[in-house]
């Protein structure tokens, strides 16, 4: 899945995510559903000067393994 402007995500939605990328899993209505392995997430964010941008936590930005900045102009 692609999750768009990660950083703009409400924590809800920031703990699902991190429950998918770290258990391999995802509850919804108190049952539980394994993912297919592997499972791949990827992002995008928006630069922290915009408002209503958040960093991510520690480790949520753990969980992804390359960071590519794109440069603006």
């Amino acid at each position: 899945p692609l999750a768009d402007e990660i950083n703009r995500a409400p924590p809800k939605v920031q703990s699902a995510l991190l429950e998918a990328m770290q258990e391999y899993q995802i509850t919804s209505e108190r049952e539980t559903h394994p993912l297919t392995r592997p499972f791949l997430v990827l992002a995008t964010e928006n630069p922290l000067e915009l408002e209503g941008t958040y960093p991510l936590p520690e480790v949520q930005v753990d969980r992804f393994l390359l960071r590519l900045r794109v440069a603006t102009r």
